[in-house]
């Protein structure tokens, strides 16, 4: 039984120490302004990480062995290699956290101007005057135009009488009305896009909350968020490093 645990924590050990080489490598490798300065910066930290796992059993040996003059040293480079692997560790799960809470937040900021365009647009909507489909206006102004008083007043563009008064502000009245039908129809369709954007944004998870652990954690312990997000990266990283 002692020899099964041994085993399981040798392993889950060796798991963390591959997870920390690989946090530290991607974040230092980010840094790189090119590839090669990317490729330097990642073997590098991989290396110290390397270092950081085996110098203990390098110092218990030279221990052992009364080798003092290499137990110093050593130790001293083993603390330097440990705190360079945390920095680099806190460095991944906040640019991790923080990166994923940001990409939220944009989601929810766009889902939000999205859903205010679409409101403004029905408002706009519901502010046009009384029409008819655009369909049957242009059918009523065909219908218009092949009155006799259409002919009589050359278009209504020469209405001396009442009853051509009368027949050209009706006709009028069917130009306006056909305005706010064509209107209405490309507000309609702007509508119809926003709600697609929309319901793809909602797809993709926009609307949901930016860091909902710390959020809830934070309601719980009555702690600030940001406070609260600091504590759960300061945390992450030191799991790792300390496995």
């Amino acid at each position: 039984m002692r020899l099964l645990a041994t085993g399981i924590g040798l392993l889950a050990a060796l798991v963390l120490a591959v997870v920390s080489a690989s946090m530290n490598v991607s974040f230092l490798a980010a840094l790189g302004r090119t590839e090669t300065e990317s490729l330097i910066l990642g073997a590098a930290s991989g290396a110290a990480d390397g270092l950081k796992a085996l110098l203990p059993f390098f110092i218990v040996w030279a221990w052992r062995a009364w080798r003092y003059g290499f137990v110093i040293p050593a130790s001293f480079v083993w603390v330097l290699f440990v705190g360079f692997s945390l920095l680099s560790a806190f460095g991944f799960a906040a640019g991790n956290r923080i990166g994923k809470a940001g990409e939220q937040a944009a989601m929810n900021a766009e889902l939000t101007r999205v859903q205010n365009d679409k409101n403004k647009l029905q408002e706009r909507l519901a502010s046009l005057p009384n029409h008819r489909p655009a369909a049957v206006v242009q059918a009523a102004i065909a219908a218009a135009r092949q009155h006799p008083r259409w002919q009589s007043t050359q278009g209504c563009s020469d209405a001396t009488v009442p009853d051509s008064r009368r027949f050209c502000a009706a006709y009028y009245r069917l130009i306006g009305e056909l305005a706010a039908a064509k209107q209405a129809d490309g507000i309609r369709r702007q509508i119809r896009k926003l709600a697609a954007q929309g319901k793809t944004l909602v797809a993709k998870g926009a609307g949901r909350s930016v860091d909902p652990q710390s959020q809830l954690l934070s309601s719980i312990l009555g702690l600030g968020s940001d406070h609260m997000q600091l504590a759960l990266i300061t945390i992450l990283a030191i799991v790792v490093e300390l496995g």
